[in-house]
């Protein structure tokens, strides 16, 4: 049993990002800003897209990028890691991925154990390998899984046990070797003091369509008895929304008569991120993004698809 961790957002203070006042985009910057995020700090993004995410990042030979903020002459362009320590880790990463089997790791400075001493981390947060002992907190890399962006997708390649295709999951780059934690929903296992935080972000249209889709055919799949299957159904089924775009001309038009004034209400809310129908709706950009400290350097991989 989890327990209840979603902050909304942070449990240093909750939101994060009211005293932030720069934020350096590069390629990253549009998908973001679509997504409704508050943007007004000091973190800094590196975008890459989805095409070239494999053979520029995931596969990467060595692990550092420019972060250059030239407003207020910033420039840090130094590697996490010497080219012959970066080899000795891929190497390991190999032999593990190799002749490990189905073993599964976590790593004994996981910050939800810290948090929850008790409580079980959640299976797909493991890995199918061990993380170095030389790699300490500030050189890792957490992994902001956000719902429906395709996440799990890049999450599989890095090494960790979600629903993936077991064979030849793991690529065998510095990246996956340094990856060590990961977010999701409520289950937040990063660091602050985490080198990166990587985030793969989609475009928002098409993440909250996917989303849609998704609890829909979860309450197709099975009849339950809990809160939120109930909550999901009386959203989608009882207010008939058939589809995304039934619920955009019916449920978000102002004085609609094509729907109740309450499932007007909920429409706007759930888009909102500000109930929990449709899980992934509520988990949106927003929340990942103040689940971060306000000056981590942030990897962005954007889904074009």
């Amino acid at each position: 049993m989890l327990p209840n961790s979603d902050s909304r957002y942070r449990k240093d203070g909750g939101s994060n990002n009211a005293n932030r006042n720069k934020v350096l985009f590069c390629c990253a910057a549009l998908a973001l800003s679509l997504a409704s995020i508050k943007l007004s700090g000091t973190n800094r993004f590196l975008g890459i897209s989805n095409a070239a995410a494999e053979d520029d990042l995931i596969k990467a030979e060595t692990f550092s990028f420019d972060l250059t903020d030239e407003e207020n002459d910033i420039t840090d362009t130094t590697p996490l890691f010497d080219s012959s320590f970066a080899e000795y880790l891929k190497k390991g990463l190999s032999w593990y991925v190799a002749n490990a089997g189905n073993k599964h790791f976590f790593y004994p400075d996981s910050n939800f154990h810290k948090t929850w001493p008790k409580a079980d981390i959640p299976y797909w947060t493991k890995k199918r390998f061990p993380l170095n002992k030389y790699i300490t907190p500030g050189k890792q890399t957490c992994f902001m899984h956000v719902g429906k962006a395709g996440g799990s997708t890049i999450g599989c390649l890095l090494g960790f046990s979600l629903h993936c295709d077991t064979n030849n999951q793991t690529v065998t780059s510095l990246l996956a070797a340094t990856t060590a934690h990961a977010t999701h929903r409520c289950v937040h296992d990063c660091s602050d003091e985490a080198a990166y935080h990587l985030f793969v972000v989609r475009d928002p249209l098409a993440r909250a369509l996917s989303a849609f889709n998704y609890g829909k055919q979860k309450l197709l799949e099975k009849n339950s008895t809990s809160k939120g299957w109930v909550r999901d159904k009386e959203f989608i089924f009882d207010c008939e929304f058939s589809s995304l775009n039934d619920l955009a001309e019916r449920g978000l038009v102002k004085d609609s008569h094509n729907a109740t004034e309450e499932c007007r209400v909920r429409s706007k809310n759930a888009l909102l991120g500000t109930e929990t129908s449709l899980i992934h709706w509520y988990y949106n950009y927003q929340y990942y993004y103040e689940m971060v400290s306000p000056d981590a350097n942030i990897v962005v991989i954007r889904n074009e698809h």
